[in-house]
């Protein structure tokens, strides 16, 4: 590896939306090459209350994020919501649990090389899964001005192959309270 190449094979971004839907909710993006883990997820975390209702009864709220939405893309399929609820009993303790839907395992079938239910639509034609000209032309139109930035190329940093990426990209999530959800 080496590192006055500065390739760029990592990225992570903080997005928002400028509509009443989505105002104020940010949107966390990242990928790279060599991580951790090879995975195509969605994660939605949702928001602690802005205050604790059981702190009268001395009740600490879990130190894992709660409440949070997991959507497995690849390699596997599949949703997970963590949530935080009382433990059954007489006491008043909140810890939290997942309720997992793994397709597979639910569902049955086997799993499909990565690349063989393109190469089949494209044998039938089905161009559903295939991105557009105009589309793929227009990614390019809002990506290249950031590949093409002076202060993006000096911004390049190293990471370690098996790792989540570079320490500062947890700075970006970290500025929100929030922490980027990295799967064992």
């Amino acid at each position: 590896m080496n590192p006055d190449r500065r390739t760029e094979t990592f990225a992570a971004i903080r997005v928002g939306f400028d509509n009443w839907r989505w105002a104020g909710v940010p949107f966390f993006l990242r990928s790279g090459k060599r991580m951790a883990s090879k995975l195509t997820e969605v994660v939605v975390q949702f928001r602690s209350p802005p205050m604790n209702i059981f702190e009268r009864l001395g009740v600490t709220p879990p130190a894992e994020p709660a409440n949070r939405l997991v959507i497995s893309i690849a390699p596997t399929e599949g949703v997970s919501l963590r949530v935080a609820g009382k433990v059954p009993g007489s006491g008043f303790k909140i810890e939290t649990t997942r309720l997992d839907l793994d397709y597979a395992e639910s569902f049955g079938g086997e799993s499909i090389d990565a690349y063989a239910p393109l190469i089949l639509d494209a044998i039938k034609g089905d161009r559903t899964l295939f991105k557009h000209r105009d589309e793929v032309e227009s990614g390019w139109r809002l990506v290249q001005p950031f590949l093409d930035s002076p202060r993006l190329r000096e911004g390049i940093e190293v990471y370690g192959p098996r790792t989540w990426g570079p320490a500062r990209a947890d700075e970006i999530v970290a500025a929100t309270g929030a922490r980027w959800h990295n799967p064992i």
